[in-house]
């Protein structure tokens, strides 16, 4: 699932290079141990998993929105993201940062967060990709 959402979304903002590496690099040893750690929502349709988001806590930090190209436009990943921001707000957090991929950037935006500065995000792999570091203040409630 992550593979589709990732060739069918980034497509045309990220060499096929830099695409194929990032979809076909397996997941780190210790993925099972970070799922543990961190608060993820799978979004499900047809007993298929569609789409899914990512909390990191600690860090403040959005980790991930991602769903299949399927779902494109129906309001799935703003509904995953809302989740993960009332999330958050539960366990205190005023404020979220993010690694948005180059494609995701008008998501985030329209979601009210607002870019900082380009980055480059370091996955768990060591894969370096290009993105945008974004933030959003928390309202309560």
């Amino acid at each position: 699932m992550r593979g589709r959402a990732i060739l069918g979304g980034c497509r045309g903002h990220y060499a096929e290079d830099v695409l194929d590496e990032w979809v076909h690099r397996p997941m780190p040893a210790g993925f099972s141990a970070r799922i543990a750690r961190h608060y993820y929502l799978i979004a499900e349709a047809g007993g298929r998993a569609v789409g899914f988001a990512a909390l990191k806590r600690i860090a403040h930090e959005v980790d991930a929105v991602f769903v299949v190209p399927q779902v494109f436009g129906t309001g799935l990943g703003a509904k995953l993201l809302g989740r993960i921001e009332a999330r958050a707000r539960a366990t205190g957090l005023r404020l979220l940062t993010l690694n948005a991929s180059l494609n995701a950037v008008p998501f985030y935006r329209r979601a009210g967060y607002r870019a900082l500065r380009p980055a480059v995000h370091v996955s768990a792999t060591g894969l370096r990709i290009p993105c945008v570091r974004m933030r959003k203040a928390l309202r309560r409630g």
